[in-house]
Protein backbone atom coordinates (compact mmCIF):
# COMPACT_ATOMS: atom_id res chain seq x y z
CA UNK A 1 0.00 0.00 0.00
CA UNK A 2 1.48 3.45 -0.95
CA UNK A 3 2.39 5.66 2.07
CA UNK A 4 0.37 8.89 2.43
CA UNK A 5 3.58 10.85 3.60
CA UNK A 6 5.45 13.02 1.12
CA UNK A 7 8.92 11.83 0.00
CA UNK A 8 10.80 14.44 2.06
CA UNK A 9 9.09 13.40 5.29
CA UNK A 10 9.73 9.76 4.52
CA UNK A 11 13.44 10.57 4.04
CA UNK A 12 13.60 12.37 7.41
CA UNK A 13 11.96 9.47 9.18
CA UNK A 14 14.45 7.15 7.52
CA UNK A 15 17.39 9.26 8.72
CA UNK A 16 15.85 9.53 12.20
CA UNK A 17 15.68 5.79 12.43
CA UNK A 18 19.44 5.69 11.84
CA UNK A 19 20.24 8.05 14.82
CA UNK A 20 20.16 5.33 17.53
CA UNK A 21 22.60 3.27 15.52
CA UNK A 22 24.98 6.26 15.17
CA UNK A 23 24.79 6.99 18.89
CA UNK A 24 25.52 3.38 19.70
CA UNK A 25 28.52 3.47 17.33
CA UNK A 26 29.88 6.61 18.98
CA UNK A 27 29.50 5.13 22.45
CA UNK A 28 31.30 1.98 21.46
CA UNK A 29 34.08 4.06 19.98
CA UNK A 30 34.43 6.15 23.10
CA UNK A 31 34.46 3.09 25.32
CA UNK A 32 37.12 1.38 23.27
CA UNK A 33 39.43 4.49 23.11
CA UNK A 34 42.26 4.62 25.72
CA UNK A 35 41.67 6.86 28.67
CA UNK A 36 42.87 10.32 28.03
CA UNK A 37 43.92 12.94 30.43
CA UNK A 38 41.16 14.54 32.31
CA UNK A 39 39.48 17.23 30.38
CA UNK A 40 38.69 20.36 32.15
CA UNK A 41 35.01 21.10 32.55
CA UNK A 42 35.22 24.23 30.59
CA UNK A 43 36.95 22.49 27.71
CA UNK A 44 35.33 22.59 24.29
CA UNK A 45 33.45 19.47 23.06
CA UNK A 46 34.94 17.17 20.48
CA UNK A 47 34.14 17.90 16.83
CA UNK A 48 32.26 14.58 16.40
CA UNK A 49 29.86 15.34 19.27
CA UNK A 50 29.25 18.82 18.05
CA UNK A 51 28.60 17.51 14.60
CA UNK A 52 26.08 14.96 15.95
CA UNK A 53 24.38 17.63 18.03
CA UNK A 54 24.06 19.89 15.03
CA UNK A 55 22.72 17.05 12.97
CA UNK A 56 20.26 16.14 15.70
CA UNK A 57 19.09 19.70 16.03
CA UNK A 58 18.63 19.92 12.28
CA UNK A 59 16.77 16.60 12.27
CA UNK A 60 14.59 17.79 15.13
CA UNK A 61 13.64 20.92 13.21
CA UNK A 62 12.88 18.86 10.15
CA UNK A 63 10.84 16.42 12.28
CA UNK A 64 8.81 19.32 13.70
CA UNK A 65 8.23 20.58 10.19
CA UNK A 66 7.38 17.07 9.05
CA UNK A 67 5.05 16.65 12.02
CA UNK A 68 3.29 19.91 11.14
CA UNK A 69 3.02 18.72 7.54
CA UNK A 70 1.80 15.32 8.76
CA UNK A 71 -0.91 16.98 10.84
CA UNK A 72 -1.96 19.01 7.83
CA UNK A 73 -1.91 15.90 5.66
CA UNK A 74 -3.83 13.94 8.31
CA UNK A 75 -6.43 16.69 8.47
CA UNK A 76 -6.72 16.63 4.69
CA UNK A 77 -6.82 12.83 4.76
CA UNK A 78 -9.60 12.90 7.35
CA UNK A 79 -11.47 15.43 5.26
CA UNK A 80 -11.05 13.26 2.18
CA UNK A 81 -12.15 10.19 4.16
CA UNK A 82 -15.21 12.12 5.33
CA UNK A 83 -15.80 13.24 1.75
CA UNK A 84 -15.41 9.63 0.64
CA UNK A 85 -17.90 8.48 3.32
CA UNK A 86 -20.30 11.21 2.26
CA UNK A 87 -19.77 10.16 -1.34
CA UNK A 88 -20.43 6.49 -0.44
CA UNK A 89 -23.59 7.53 1.43
CA UNK A 90 -24.65 9.54 -1.58
CA UNK A 91 -23.86 6.54 -3.82
CA UNK A 92 -25.83 4.25 -1.48
CA UNK A 93 -28.77 6.66 -1.53
CA UNK A 94 -28.49 6.95 -5.31
CA UNK A 95 -28.32 3.12 -5.57
CA UNK A 96 -31.41 2.80 -3.34
CA UNK A 97 -33.21 5.36 -5.47
CA UNK A 98 -32.02 3.55 -8.60
CA UNK A 99 -33.33 0.22 -7.29
CA UNK A 100 -36.63 1.86 -6.33
CA UNK A 101 -36.89 3.49 -9.75
CA UNK A 102 -35.92 0.19 -11.40
CA UNK A 103 -38.58 -1.68 -9.39
CA UNK A 104 -41.15 0.97 -10.27
CA UNK A 105 -40.09 0.75 -13.91
CA UNK A 106 -40.39 -3.06 -13.84
CA UNK A 107 -43.83 -2.79 -12.20
CA UNK A 108 -44.79 -0.20 -14.79
CA UNK A 109 -43.53 -2.52 -17.56
CA UNK A 110 -45.58 -5.40 -16.11
CA UNK A 111 -48.59 -3.12 -15.87
CA UNK A 112 -48.07 -1.95 -19.45
CA UNK A 113 -47.72 -5.55 -20.62
CA UNK A 114 -50.87 -6.56 -18.73
CA UNK A 115 -52.74 -3.58 -20.15
CA UNK A 116 -51.49 -4.59 -23.60
CA UNK A 117 -52.68 -8.17 -23.06
CA UNK A 118 -56.04 -6.88 -21.78
CA UNK A 119 -56.28 -4.66 -24.84
CA UNK A 120 -55.50 -7.66 -27.05
CA UNK A 121 -58.19 -9.61 -25.18
CA UNK A 122 -60.63 -6.75 -25.68
CA UNK A 123 -59.76 -6.64 -29.38
CA UNK A 124 -60.14 -10.42 -29.59
CA UNK A 125 -63.52 -10.28 -27.81
CA UNK A 126 -64.59 -7.48 -30.10
CA UNK A 127 -63.57 -9.51 -33.14
CA UNK A 128 -65.29 -12.59 -31.69
CA UNK A 129 -68.41 -10.58 -30.99
CA UNK A 130 -68.40 -9.33 -34.57
CA UNK A 131 -67.95 -12.89 -35.81
CA UNK A 132 -70.79 -14.05 -33.56
CA UNK A 133 -73.00 -11.27 -34.84
CA UNK A 134 -72.22 -12.31 -38.40
CA UNK A 135 -72.81 -15.95 -37.47
CA UNK A 136 -76.13 -15.02 -35.86
CA UNK A 137 -77.18 -13.24 -39.00
CA UNK A 138 -76.13 -16.25 -41.07
CA UNK A 139 -77.89 -18.63 -38.66
CA UNK A 140 -81.01 -16.50 -38.82
CA UNK A 141 -80.99 -16.66 -42.59
CA UNK A 142 -80.32 -20.41 -42.43
CA UNK A 143 -83.12 -20.79 -39.88
CA UNK A 144 -85.52 -19.06 -42.24
CA UNK A 145 -84.49 -21.48 -45.00
CA UNK A 146 -84.89 -24.43 -42.62
CA UNK A 147 -88.31 -23.23 -41.57
CA UNK A 148 -89.30 -23.18 -45.19
CA UNK A 149 -87.78 -26.64 -45.68
CA UNK A 150 -89.53 -27.91 -42.54
CA UNK A 151 -92.83 -26.59 -43.78
CA UNK A 152 -92.28 -28.41 -47.07
CA UNK A 153 -91.10 -31.49 -45.16
CA UNK A 154 -94.17 -31.41 -42.91
CA UNK A 155 -96.29 -31.43 -46.01
CA UNK A 156 -94.25 -34.33 -47.40
CA UNK A 157 -94.40 -36.19 -44.06
CA UNK A 158 -98.14 -35.69 -43.88
CA UNK A 159 -98.45 -37.12 -47.36
CA UNK A 160 -96.08 -39.93 -46.38
CA UNK A 161 -98.15 -40.72 -43.30
CA UNK A 162 -101.21 -40.96 -45.44
CA UNK A 163 -99.35 -43.29 -47.82
CA UNK A 164 -98.10 -45.37 -44.90
CA UNK A 165 -101.57 -45.58 -43.45
CA UNK A 166 -102.91 -46.79 -46.77
CA UNK A 167 -100.01 -49.22 -47.13
CA UNK A 168 -100.51 -50.43 -43.55
CA UNK A 169 -104.16 -51.06 -44.27
CA UNK A 170 -103.17 -52.90 -47.44
CA UNK A 171 -100.53 -54.94 -45.59
CA UNK A 172 -103.00 -55.73 -42.83
CA UNK A 173 -105.47 -56.95 -45.41
CA UNK A 174 -102.70 -58.87 -47.15
CA UNK A 175 -101.52 -60.43 -43.87
CA UNK A 176 -105.10 -61.39 -43.04
CA UNK A 177 -105.38 -63.02 -46.46
CA UNK A 178 -102.01 -64.78 -45.99
CA UNK A 179 -103.04 -66.07 -42.57
CA UNK A 180 -106.20 -67.46 -44.12
CA UNK A 181 -103.97 -69.65 -46.31
CA UNK A 182 -102.37 -71.27 -43.28
CA UNK A 183 -103.71 -74.15 -41.18
CA UNK A 184 -106.04 -73.09 -38.37
CA UNK A 185 -104.03 -74.93 -35.73
CA UNK A 186 -101.20 -72.38 -36.16
CA UNK A 187 -103.40 -70.07 -34.04
CA UNK A 188 -102.64 -72.20 -30.99
CA UNK A 189 -100.99 -70.11 -28.24
CA UNK A 190 -97.94 -72.41 -28.16
CA UNK A 191 -97.41 -72.26 -31.93
CA UNK A 192 -98.62 -68.71 -32.68
CA UNK A 193 -95.24 -67.09 -31.81
CA UNK A 194 -93.53 -69.32 -34.39
CA UNK A 195 -96.22 -68.48 -36.93
CA UNK A 196 -95.66 -64.74 -36.38
CA UNK A 197 -91.89 -65.19 -36.62
CA UNK A 198 -92.30 -67.12 -39.86
CA UNK A 199 -94.53 -64.42 -41.35
CA UNK A 200 -92.07 -61.68 -40.31
CA UNK A 201 -89.14 -63.60 -41.82
CA UNK A 202 -91.16 -64.24 -44.97
CA UNK A 203 -91.92 -60.52 -45.35
CA UNK A 204 -88.35 -59.51 -44.49
CA UNK A 205 -86.17 -62.41 -45.64
CA UNK A 206 -82.61 -62.62 -44.43
CA UNK A 207 -79.73 -62.23 -46.86
CA UNK A 208 -79.64 -65.09 -49.39
CA UNK A 209 -82.39 -66.96 -47.48
CA UNK A 210 -85.95 -67.89 -48.47
CA UNK A 211 -86.49 -70.57 -45.82
CA UNK A 212 -89.44 -68.80 -44.16
CA UNK A 213 -91.08 -68.00 -47.51
CA UNK A 214 -90.73 -71.61 -48.68
CA UNK A 215 -92.18 -72.85 -45.37
CA UNK A 216 -95.14 -70.48 -45.78
CA UNK A 217 -95.65 -71.65 -49.36
CA UNK A 218 -95.57 -75.35 -48.37
CA UNK A 219 -98.00 -74.74 -45.49
CA UNK A 220 -100.35 -73.08 -48.00
CA UNK A 221 -100.03 -76.12 -50.29
CA UNK A 222 -100.78 -78.37 -47.32
CA UNK A 223 -103.95 -76.32 -46.59
CA UNK A 224 -105.16 -76.79 -50.15
CA UNK A 225 -104.03 -80.47 -50.17
CA UNK A 226 -106.48 -81.12 -47.34
CA UNK A 227 -109.29 -80.62 -49.85
CA UNK A 228 -107.95 -83.47 -52.00
CA UNK A 229 -109.38 -86.98 -51.58
CA UNK A 230 -106.03 -88.63 -52.31
CA UNK A 231 -104.16 -89.07 -49.00
CA UNK A 232 -100.91 -89.32 -50.94
CA UNK A 233 -101.19 -85.64 -51.89
CA UNK A 234 -101.48 -84.71 -48.20
CA UNK A 235 -98.47 -86.94 -47.30
CA UNK A 236 -96.33 -85.38 -50.02
CA UNK A 237 -97.29 -81.86 -48.84
CA UNK A 238 -96.44 -82.76 -45.23
CA UNK A 239 -93.04 -84.12 -46.30
CA UNK A 240 -92.23 -80.76 -47.95
CA UNK A 241 -93.52 -78.87 -44.89
CA UNK A 242 -91.12 -80.81 -42.64
CA UNK A 243 -88.17 -80.19 -44.98
CA UNK A 244 -88.80 -76.42 -44.94
CA UNK A 245 -89.62 -76.35 -41.19
CA UNK A 246 -86.32 -77.95 -40.12
CA UNK A 247 -84.35 -75.76 -42.56
CA UNK A 248 -85.99 -72.61 -41.20
CA UNK A 249 -85.39 -73.61 -37.55
CA UNK A 250 -81.73 -74.33 -38.33
CA UNK A 251 -81.43 -70.89 -39.94
CA UNK A 252 -82.68 -69.33 -36.69
CA UNK A 253 -79.90 -71.20 -34.80
CA UNK A 254 -82.35 -73.51 -32.96
CA UNK A 255 -80.60 -76.58 -31.54
CA UNK A 256 -81.36 -80.00 -33.04
CA UNK A 257 -83.12 -81.18 -29.90
CA UNK A 258 -85.29 -78.03 -29.60
CA UNK A 259 -86.08 -78.17 -33.33
CA UNK A 260 -87.33 -81.75 -32.87
CA UNK A 261 -89.50 -80.63 -29.91
CA UNK A 262 -91.02 -77.76 -31.93
CA UNK A 263 -91.69 -80.10 -34.87
CA UNK A 264 -93.36 -82.54 -32.44
CA UNK A 265 -95.78 -79.81 -31.25
CA UNK A 266 -96.69 -79.14 -34.90
CA UNK A 267 -97.06 -82.88 -35.54
CA UNK A 268 -99.59 -83.26 -32.69
CA UNK A 269 -101.94 -80.73 -34.34
CA UNK A 270 -101.36 -82.24 -37.79
CA UNK A 271 -102.17 -85.75 -36.53
CA UNK A 272 -105.46 -84.54 -35.03
CA UNK A 273 -106.33 -82.71 -38.23
CA UNK A 274 -105.30 -85.62 -40.53
CA UNK A 275 -106.66 -88.44 -38.37
CA UNK A 276 -107.71 -91.43 -40.52
CA UNK A 277 -105.70 -90.23 -43.54
CA UNK A 278 -102.05 -89.98 -42.43
CA UNK A 279 -99.84 -89.57 -39.36
CA UNK A 280 -96.55 -87.79 -38.63
CA UNK A 281 -93.70 -89.20 -36.48
CA UNK A 282 -90.81 -86.93 -35.44
CA UNK A 283 -87.42 -88.53 -34.65
CA UNK A 284 -85.69 -87.32 -31.49
CA UNK A 285 -81.92 -86.67 -31.54
CA UNK A 286 -80.19 -89.29 -29.42
CA UNK A 287 -82.79 -91.98 -30.05
CA UNK A 288 -81.80 -95.21 -31.90
CA UNK A 289 -81.89 -95.01 -35.68
CA UNK A 290 -84.45 -97.33 -37.33
CA UNK A 291 -84.13 -98.18 -40.98
CA UNK A 292 -87.86 -99.00 -41.27
CA UNK A 293 -88.86 -95.35 -40.60
CA UNK A 294 -85.62 -93.44 -41.28
CA UNK A 295 -83.27 -92.79 -44.19
CA UNK A 296 -79.62 -92.36 -43.18
CA UNK A 297 -76.06 -93.26 -44.12
CA UNK A 298 -74.73 -95.73 -41.54
CA UNK A 299 -71.36 -94.97 -40.01
CA UNK A 300 -68.83 -97.75 -40.74
CA UNK A 301 -67.85 -99.89 -37.77
CA UNK A 302 -70.66 -98.61 -35.49
CA UNK A 303 -73.25 -101.21 -34.54
CA UNK A 304 -75.69 -99.03 -32.59
CA UNK A 305 -76.57 -95.94 -34.68
CA UNK A 306 -78.10 -92.91 -32.89
CA UNK A 307 -79.89 -89.98 -34.47
CA UNK A 308 -77.84 -86.75 -34.52
CA UNK A 309 -79.92 -84.35 -36.63
CA UNK A 310 -83.30 -84.47 -38.40
CA UNK A 311 -84.06 -83.07 -41.87
CA UNK A 312 -87.64 -84.41 -42.36
CA UNK A 313 -90.14 -86.37 -40.31
CA UNK A 314 -91.66 -89.77 -41.01
CA UNK A 315 -95.16 -89.95 -42.56
CA UNK A 316 -97.44 -93.02 -42.22
CA UNK A 317 -100.64 -93.78 -44.10
CA UNK A 318 -104.10 -94.62 -42.78
CA UNK A 319 -102.96 -98.21 -42.07
CA UNK A 320 -99.73 -96.97 -40.42
CA UNK A 321 -97.72 -97.99 -43.44
CA UNK A 322 -94.65 -95.85 -44.01
CA UNK A 323 -95.19 -93.50 -46.95
CA UNK A 324 -92.12 -91.26 -46.45
CA UNK A 325 -89.24 -92.22 -44.18
CA UNK A 326 -87.57 -89.48 -42.11
CA UNK A 327 -84.25 -88.10 -43.37
CA UNK A 328 -81.73 -88.12 -40.50
CA UNK A 329 -77.99 -88.18 -39.91
CA UNK A 330 -76.34 -90.56 -37.48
Amino acid sequence: MESPLPPRLQDLLSQLSKVPALLEHELKYLLQAPPAAPVPIAAAPSPEVAQVKDKLAELWREIEQADAQLKQLTTKHDEKVQDLADLEDAIAKADTQHKSITAEAAAAAVLIQRLGEEQQGIDLHRTHAQELAAAVEGAKAELDVREQNLAARDTAVSQREQDITKRGEWLEATRYWLESLLPAWLQDEHIAPWRDAMLDDAQHPRIASNAAGLLFANLSLYTYAQKETDARVVADALRDVSRRLFAWLKERSISDYDASAIAQSWAEHINRECAGRCEVEVPVPGSPAQSQTMLYQPRPGVSAQSVLTVQTWCIRGSKREVIHRANVTV
